[in-house]
């Protein structure tokens, strides 16, 4: 293995940015456990209320046919999210996502009095540390791109806008200041996009359910 000048360092740097990953992996599957339960239960409610509210009177606008065939479709949804729940198993995952990053975690207190050395006798610590680090990933299910780019955004604002250094003319501030910002706003945007690919189906199927009971009882409402 080739080591280089303050390979610790590098290391150190690898592996805080994966530890910091594996905590906001565990954050994205709790939610997704969290939002597949809300899903699943307002899909059952509205199953529940839409043959009460048709039994009722209240069905203004829709026949009698098309209610049972909307009825057969939110039922699909719900068999739909039980097994997206069942199979996509999120709260273990999330739980090996947590120890894994504790995992790493305690491997960053071992190596920060390391950082900075070069000395050949801590050859045989840094090959141990990088053969465990490769370990820690082994064993666990990658985290993704989305959970990096979490970690990018919470770094860019740990470090803040470059600071100006003596000598730096106006220009060369601005372009720095500018390239991080334009970095900013970059990772934002494509937070929201993966974000709303990963998550938007939850708020999408309980507002078509909500939506469309709505419009069955409109005329009667308002009336």
């Amino acid at each position: 293995m080739a080591i280089g000048k303050n390979r610790f360092d590098e290391l150190y740097r690898i592996i805080e940015t994966v530890s910091h990953c594996r905590y906001r992996a565990q954050k994205r599957l709790n939610l997704h456990n969290w939002l597949t339960q809300i899903t699943l239960t307002g899909l059952a409610f509205a199953l529940i209320v839409i043959p009460l509210l048709a039994l009722g009177g209240f069905n203004r606008n829709f026949s009698k046919t098309y209610v049972e065939v909307m009825q057969i479709v939110f039922a699909v949804a719900v068999l739909a999210y039980s097994l997206l729940l069942s199979t996509g198993n999120f709260a273990v995952r999330a739980e090996r996502m947590h120890a894994s990053g504790l995992k790493l975690t305690r491997m960053l207190r071992r190596m920060y009095p390391l950082m900075g050395r070069t000395d050949n006798a801590t050859n045989k610590k840094y090959d141990a540390l990088v053969m465990e680090y490769y370990d820690v990933l082994e064993g666990n299910e990658n985290h993704v791109h989305l959970d990096f780019q979490g970690t990018q955004m919470a770094f860019l604002r740990k470090t803040g806008a470059p600071t100006p250094t003596p000598g730096q003319s106006q220009m060369m501030r601005f372009i720095a200041f500018w390239k991080y910002r334009r970095q900013r706003f970059g990772l934002r945007l494509s937070i929201a996009f993966h974000s709303f690919v990963l998550f938007g189906h939850y708020f999408i199927a309980l507002l078509a359910v909500f939506a469309w009971t709505a419009l069955m009882c409109i005329k009667h409402t308002c009336q």
